[in-house]
């Protein structure tokens, strides 16, 4: 039993950095494998941490695209030969939900979102003894005993 094409295809995540304002190049390697476009986020000019390929500014593309599996291994052979090209990653997205979905087809941090809420209800807190100088004086000698 063969699967179909459309059964080989997948959704992933392209997010490079790349040494220009123009996402022309990855746009291009996509099209080289036959990939159709399903979303650009907009690019985001970031400081490098430390120099990469002696660039100390880069900007991030982050681009949805669905692919058929074996034309990944093109896709990044054909990146890692490109100059405009600093760093990459190709992954399979996380799925989201329509109510963590809001704007596009994937929500960027929404992960951090879910980390950070706070799954039980708050316990209560139990509030300390206040004591008087007299009373803690006669715990003191109690314990001393």
């Amino acid at each position: 039993m063969e699967q179909s094409e459309e059964d080989k295809t997948k959704t992933y995540e392209l997010t490079a950095l790349v040494k220009n304002e123009e996402t022309n190049v990855l746009r291009s390697a996509l099209q080289k494998i036959g990939a159709s476009l399903l979303e650009e986020k907009p690019l985001v000019k970031m400081q490098l941490q430390y120099p990469i390929l002696k660039e100390q500014f880069a900007f991030q593309a982050v681009l949805y695209f669905t692919a058929p599996e074996e034309t990944i291994a093109a896709l990044q052979n054909d990146l890692n030969f490109n100059k405009e090209v600093i760093r990459y990653v190709v992954k399979i997205p996380r799925r989201v939900s329509k109510e963590e979905s809001r704007g596009g087809i994937f929500e960027r941090g929404s992960r951090e979102r879910a980390r950070f809420a706070s799954p039980h209800e708050p316990r209560e807190t139990r509030k300390p003894e206040i004591l008087t100088n007299e009373a803690l004086e006669k715990k003191i000698e109690e314990i001393l005993q």
